[in-house]
């Protein structure tokens, strides 16, 4: 679809008009329940990720520049500017690929509001609870508008839905915390398109800028808000101009509706999935599918002759899979997160997956090495030509030195999906997980009047008593 919008505002204003139009009485329930989760989640996923490589380095570098200490680095007991701790923090909750995924827009979409919302809550002060989850959820649902528009998939064009749009959607939230108005949010917006960046190079490398680029995009959104409060102003023809960012960075291969269709009524947010494993979204129906198989069955990994793996479409194949020689042997961990071939043999290893299969000492374990080497992932054609929305279901094929072979398929959505979304059990178990993977771990009373806080943050008047829960 191309979009040749004669004099029609740009979408950015219906968007500023929606944010700033939006009181907490506005959002349904369940919109709320789900941002409550979201919160808690992202949190444990930043206390989680402080030791991830990368992370430890990060921080080490922003407390040595020193500054006001405005925003605290959570994990590391220590607070600083806020642009930096929001860089600090957004890095660290999507090192460990824990954080959640918005899968219509294949993007992730909390790790760019969250840690933003928590930053500018604490640098300004006079906030409340409801301030915090409003802020919240309508910079992720500006983040999964954005990144439903493209009409050519990530894995396509190389673009970064998630680095990019996850820009806007941090200048969302912390404009609406610094308390912007309708001009200097729209500053804010242009400001922040004059700073988006992000691309796909670093997943299919591995590299740990994977991580950092989500720190420097949150990080971006919230010093657009920061430059637009102090005066300085941005283009306006923020999406649509001449040289707006569908047309510069999508050659003009956009529907504007998704952007501006349904604001307040449909909530993209409801379409986010919460990952249970610390991999890339497109490996989880696989691993469900081995977890079936050795759930039902006990598999000794040195019995198995080789293992099929197929994939649902191109796209995702790229990604995951290829160039498959590195996918066998990944050199990182952050590489290991987007590969097929460790993450199958390392789940059926172990019969399932947890942090303790991503970290250096997982990487050099031959025994999963040399099975990895015996996974082989094609692309089953029944699901070659599905919308990039549609993570259907992976086919998991296991053929024994005895001739024997084992089958899986897991459901049409993995665990976490809306569709089959976590118990609240299991979502307080990766929550109490997380946190007891932190460098310095909270006793268990703090623990839990930390998750008491949070399941009742909107009945908080001032949020002091969060940030003195928060080491």
């Amino acid at each position: 679809m191309t979009n040749e919008s004669p004099r029609r505002p740009d979408a950015i204003e219906t968007l500023v008009d929606f944010v700033l139009g939006t009181r907490f009485e506005d959002l349904p329930a369940d919109v709320v329940a789900s941002t409550l989760r979201f919160i808690r989640d992202n949190i444990g996923d930043t206390y989680a990720g402080a030791s991830a490589a990368g992370c430890p380095e990060i921080a080490r570098l922003v407390k040595g520049w020193g500054g006001a200490q405005e925003s605290r680095l959570l994990g590391w007991r220590t607070r600083v500017p806020m642009p930096q701790a929001v860089w600090v923090n957004s890095t660290q909750s999507r090192a460990l690929e824990l954080d959640d995924v918005h899968e219509p827009g294949l993007m992730h979409a909390t790790s760019g509001s969250v840690p933003v919302a928590l930053a500018v809550a604490e640098m300004v002060g006079s906030r409340t609870g409801r301030d915090l989850i409003t802020a919240t959820a309508l910079g992720i649902e500006v983040s999964c508008r954005l990144a439903m528009a493209p009409e050519v998939s990530s894995a396509i064009s190389g673009m970064s839905f998630t680095f990019q749009c996850t820009t806007f959607g941090a200048a969302v939230t912390a404009g609406l915390l610094m308390g912007l108005d309708a001009g200097t949010m729209r500053n804010a917006m242009g400001i922040a398109y004059s700073q988006v960046a992000g691309n796909q190079q670093t997943l299919r490398e591995g590299a740990l800028m994977t991580r950092v680029q989500q720190g420097l995009s949150a990080k971006s959104g919230a010093l657009a808000a920061l430059l637009a409060r102090q005066g300085i102003d941005g283009p306006r023809e923020v999406l649509e101009g001449r040289f707006g960012y569908f047309r510069v960075y999508h050659a003009d291969r956009y529907d504007r509706r998704a952007v501006v269709d349904g604001l307040g009524a449909r909530w993209e947010i409801r379409e986010i999935s919460t990952k249970p494993y610390p991999c890339c979204r497109y490996i989880h129906s696989t691993v469900r599918a081995i977890a079936d198989l050795t759930s039902a069955r006990r598999i000794d990994v040195g019995d198995i002759d080789s293992v099929s793996v197929q994939i649902n479409n191109r796209e995702q194949f790229n990604l995951v899979c290829e160039p498959l020689e590195q996918k066998q042997r990944p050199r990182t961990v952050a590489e290991a997160q987007f590969s097929v071939p460790y993450v199958t043999a390392a789940a059926l290893r172990r019969g399932g997956l947890t942090l303790d299969d991503f970290t250096e000492r997982a990487l050099a374990d031959e025994t999963v090495l040399d099975l990895a080497r015996r996974v082989v992932p094609c692309i089953d054609p029944q699901f070659e030509n599905l919308a990039r929305a549609a993570y259907p279901a992976a086919h998991v094929q296991l053929r024994l030195r005895s001739g024997e072979i084992l089958t899986a398929r897991s459901p049409a959505q993995a665990p976490g999906h809306p569709t089959q979304p976590l118990t609240e059990a299991e979502r307080l178990a990766k929550f109490r997980d997380c946190m007891s993977a932190a460098p310095e771990r909270l006793p268990e009373a703090g623990l839990e009047r930390l998750i008491a806080r949070l399941d009742r943050l909107q009945d908080a008047d001032d949020l002091s008593g969060l940030w003195e829960l928060l080491p």
